[in-house]
């Protein structure tokens, strides 16, 4: 191998996204075989994600505002600026 990484987009055909073995999504480095995995193989699968109406600083670092806490409420006057760099 020279080392080259390459990269290429692909459609999943129906049912063969990864899936693990024994119900324990995430521990994809663990010794269990993957039901249909490939551990050389980089999916990158993202989760959706949103941008909401308010920003606040997240005490217990979860990515949930909560509200019981005062240090977890909005924060006024903060302007959010999003770009995009494909």
């Amino acid at each position: 191998l020279d080392g080259t990484v390459a990269s290429a987009p692909f459609d999943l055909t129906a049912g063969s996204n990864p899936t693990e073995a024994g119900g324990f999504p995430g521990d994809d480095q663990d010794d269990a075989e993957e039901t249909n995995g490939n551990m050389t193989i980089d999916f990158g699968f993202l989760p959706n994600m949103s941008v909401g109406s308010t920003v606040f600083y997240d005490v217990d670092d979860n990515g949930v505002q909560d509200l019981t806490n005062p240090l977890e409420y909005g924060i006024a006057g903060v302007t959010v600026n999003l770009y995009f760099d494909a």
